[in-house]
């Protein structure tokens, strides 16, 4: 039976899996004995069906055991449960090597300082008779305090069939991601064996070595020592070929290139002998950088000549020196220094929290010479780089959110769109009121301001250009019908934009595709498959995101082509939800400094957390582990959640048990499943399933113990979103959405006819019977007005309506708390919560809003919310702030300055 959160093994409490690999699953785990956490690997089926190799691994588990060192995990012991082997480990929070090079090359002094506390650990196990056998990226980690620990110490061996044998190099004990493929666990490993393991050949500390220097060219470079394309290609270039040296950083101390080149030396003889003497060759260059003179990467060596043959070269190289001075001094007069590489980390205040709650529109942005950074949320926040602190930009306040912003040509002004009034602003930096541009008839998804004009997407409408001074928008780029966009960006030539295109109902913004489209002719052309969050950067590269991963490919700006394939070149950048628009939180100047926001990395772009937070915003994570999820939905009685689980491929109906005891139950199959709700007695759960071609509305029992049962028949084009059930379980309220048109319908479930309940909007309803039936919350936009509103009425309809959010902003997302007394909303996209006092009695009666802090993921205006409110008045939320392990990660911008040099490093585009 596979292990969920709350399972137990023995003393040990399951809480989230952390990865898989060749041995078997890895779950984080509380030591309820202890009280402590730790990692906890349960072996394969493949390792259990073996006895001997059990046995083998007892035997090195107690050796390893024994090996106490502050560079290395601890290995608590091995241990069986209800027939199940598993080590217990020490568990290590931080970052793996791998995740960190993926960032690109690490500067030589902290690789220096990580390569010294890897030997370390080596020097004190191969002292103790142990040998690694993997050691790989993988399997180091740093933790936040910045001390590596080698994981996995020893285990490869107890892997081996027998002693001196080839053993199967997909069975590696290196962690891996849990959707990573098999065959990339195989990849990994095969690229830092040593040509002896390779072999098939007997292995000894020396081997090891081996893996130490293709780690460390690795961190020096960025780049892995023996590449290739599969498992034989990889092989081939460790047994035959040497590392691409000329891609080491210039200068390079000799000293360290000659170490390098003694690690990964295919001979053991012509290796270091022992890693303590690597470990004593590091800590000299640590300590005396500046010794040796700086030469190129590869260390030749210089054959000795006849003395007539020298002084003939010398005559010569003399004549040819003196017919060339004068070119050479020309050729050689100052040139602009180059931008250094330097990457560091801005921090953002609590203060300033509220502008990373939003990522599905572009929050972050750069100037063009690289000097100022803008972020936006509440406000609009600048950093120079001359400063040390971000400072929020006057007369950007009281929009209730602020989004897109961007900086003119000269770096003087901003350019954003203020989501309180629909509206796009112009501000100078030097002081002054924001100007208005222009008004946005839906919602602006990205804008470029390029030279006296700034372009920007209206929503499903197209692309509009409006001068900078202000004045009527003009549309250039109409839409198709089911067509949507995001971030256009004018190319140097003027006349062509470029922008992501998607498919509304597409599952992700990951299947969306970059374009390129002539202002002058209207000619399109798709220039990237599976892409989203383009831009084109002025290195001659186009940049864009798919997974939360940053790729790069060599783009010919006059000729509008790509050439060659995509390469990853950063991992972890924050992005979108899948199905909500195409940001990706990056920008470049065109001096090659990158910024970006850092986020964790799953299938659906971000690791999310259910989590209940009270009304100063703490949050209470729940024990359910972290996924793609949307619209969370809290059971009548509080004890459970239906959440839906959607990674892109399926979209299905979870349930989640609050108490540490429950297992978590997958409800639906067949289809895309989506938009649970509960009946008011908590026994059946209604959501929309497409299992038989339409989207309409099915029910079954929460406990499972019957099949789904259609309640609705969507006609072509239709589709139907459960809302909320009535008290006595007789009546449910959908929304009919077809196209931009969206009704709330009232359902009568005993008869299965139903009747328009309000008016046609062009927004997600979220309407919500209040907890004794006989009011109903919803948001309509009025007729002619670009502004959403929450109204309530009574139940059954009456005429009358009652207005309950603000005219001065939008009303989104109603919520009733338990007992009816209070009404929630959101303002649209932002990092606020609204409570409103209620009475119904003698007559209904609201009082004055109250603002709350939230954390939780918020929703785009036009989908369905991401939170619900329990009994106890806590709320329940999507939280994205989180690493993998699902600890709260600090809000940052990450620096990288003269990052072009590095990207064509990597990615070669002239």
């Amino acid at each position: 039976m596979p292990l969920t959160a709350g399972s137990r093994l023995g003393t040990y409490e399951i809480t989230v899996p952390l990865g898989a690999g060749g041995m078997g699953e890895v779950f984080r785990a509380r030591d309820t004995k202890l009280g402590r956490q730790v990692a906890i690997k349960v072996l394969s089926e493949s390792v259990e069906s073996a006895p001997d190799r059990v046995a083998r691994f007892e035997r090195e588990a107690k050796a390893l055991a024994a090996l106490h060192h502050p560079h290395i995990a601890t290995l608590f012991g091995m241990e069986q449960e209800g027939g199940k082997h598993f080590l217990v480990m020490e568990l290590v929070e931080g970052e793996t090597l791998d995740a960190r090079i993926a960032r690109g090359p690490t500067p030589v002094p902290e690789a220096l300082a990580i390569a010294r506390q890897i030997a370390d650990a080596l020097e004190a196990a191969h002292e103790a008779g142990i040998v690694h056998r993997d050691l790989k990226p993988a399997n180091v980690k740093s933790t936040p305090d910045g001390v590596v620990k080698v994981l996995d110490f020893g285990l490869a061996k107890a892997l081996d069939t027998a002693p001196g044998s080839q053993r199967d190099i997909s069975l590696s004990p290196t962690m891996t991601s849990v959707n990573a493929t098999g065959s990339g666990t195989i990849l990994g490993t095969a690229a830092y064996m040593s040509p002896e393991q390779a072999r098939g050949m007997p292995t000894d500390n020396r081997s090891d070595i081996f893996a130490f220097g293709a780690v460390f060219y690795e961190l020096l470079t960025g780049r892995q020592a023996f590449p290739g394309e599969t498992v034989s290609d990889v092989l081939a270039s460790v047994l035959a070929r040497e590392p691409d040296w000329t891609a080491l950083p210039a200068p390079m101390d000799p000293r360290l290139v000659r170490l390098l080149h003694r690690c990964v030396a295919k001979s053991r003889r012509q290796r270091w002998q022992a890693i303590g003497d690597v470990r004593a060759e590091i800590e000299s260059l640590i300590a005396d950088p500046q010794s040796g003179a700086p030469v190129a990467a590869s260390v030749p060596t210089t054959a000795t000549r006849p003395l007539w043959k020298r002084a003939l070269a010398m005559a010569a190289t003399a004549i040819v020196a003196g017919a060339l001075a004068g070119a050479i001094v020309w050729i050689l007069r100052p040139a602009a220094p180059a931008v250094p590489i330097v990457r560091f980390r801005m921090t953002v205040g609590e203060s300033q929290s509220p502008a990373f709650t939003n990522f599905n529109r572009h929050i972050l942005n750069i100037s063009r010479d690289g000097s100022q950074i803008i972020y936006s949320g509440d406000k609009v926040y600048l950093r120079s780089m001359s400063e040390t602190a971000s400072r929020p930009v006057v007369g950007t306040d009281g929009f209730t959110t602020v989004s897109h912003p961007a900086f003119s040509p000269d770096g003087r002004s901003i350019v954003f769109w203020a989501q309180k009034d629909r509206t796009l602003r112009r501000l100078s930096l030097n002081g002054g009121a924001p100007v208005t541009l222009c008004q946005l008839s839906e919602g602006g998804l990205g804008l470029d301001w390029a030279g006296n004009a700034i372009f920007f997407s209206d929503s499903n409408v197209g692309i509009k250009r409006v001068p900078a001074n202000g004045g009527q928008p003009e549309l250039v780029v109409k839409l198709a019908d089911r067509e949507e966009l995001y971030g256009p960006q004018l190319l140097p030539d003027g006349e062509t934009l470029l922008f992501t295109l998607g498919t509304r109902g597409m599952p992700s913004w990951d299947e969306a595709r970059i374009v390129v489209q002539s202002l002058r002719t209207g000619q399109r052309q798709t220039i990237a498959e599976r892409a989203t969050g383009g831009r084109y950067a002025a290195s001659g590269h186009l940049l864009f995101g798919r997974g939360g991963v940053l790729y790069a490919v060599p783009f010919d700006a006059k000729r509008l082509a790509v050439a060659g394939e995509p390469v990853a070149v950063v991992e972890g950048i924050r992005h979108a939800a899948p199905t909500t628009t195409g940001a990706v939180h990056f920008a470049v100047s065109d001096t090659g400094t990158l910024v970006f926001i850092p986020g964790a990395v799953t299938a659906s772009g971000g690791a999310m957390q259910l989590a209940l937070f009270d009304r100063k915003g703490t949050a209470d994570p729940l024990n359910v582990p972290l996924g793609p999820y949307s619209r969370p939905r809290l059971s009548p009685d509080g004890s459970q959640v239906a959440v839906v689980f959607d990674d892109g491929k399926e979209s299905n109906i979870w349930i989640y048990g609050l108490s540490k005891t429950s297992a978590a139950r997958r409800l639906t199959f067949g289809g895309r499943n989506k938009a649970a709700i509960w009946s008011a007695d908590g026994q059946r759960v209604a959501f929309q399933s497409d299992r038989e071609g339409d989207a309409s509305i099915w029910w079954q029992r929460a406990d499972g113990t019957d099949s789904a049962a259609r309640l609705t028949r969507a006609e072509a084009g239709v589709s139907h979103v459960p809302q909320s059930w009535s008290r006595d379980g007789r009546h449910l309220l959908f929304d009919e959405v077809k196209g931009d048109r969206v009704a709330i319908n009232d359902l009568n479930v005993a008869e299965g006819k139903s009747a328009v309940f309000v008016v046609a909007s062009d927004v997600t309803s979220n309407a919500a019977f209040s907890p004794d039936g006989q009011w109903v919350a919803y948001t309509m936009r009025q007729k002619n007005s670009a502004q959403a509103v929450v109204f309530v009425e009574p139940y059954p309809r009456t005429g009358a309506q009652f207005q309950i959010s603000k005219d001065a902003e939008d009303g989104h997302h109603p919520v009733w708390s338990a007992d009816g007394h209070e009404l929630f909303y959101t303002p649209g996209p932002g990092s606020r919560l609204i409570a409103v006092p209620i009475s119904t009695r003698p007559s209904f009666a609201f009082g004055e809003t109250v603002l709350i802090p939230r954390f939780f993921t918020n929703a785009p205006p036009t989908t369905d919310r991401t939170y619900d409110v329990g009994k106890d008045g806590r709320f329940l939320g999507l939280r994205t702030d989180v690493t993998e392990a699902g600890t709260p990660i600090a809000s940052q911008i990450e620096v990288v300055t003269g990052w072009f040099a590095e990207l064509q490093q990597r990615v070669p585009s002239r």
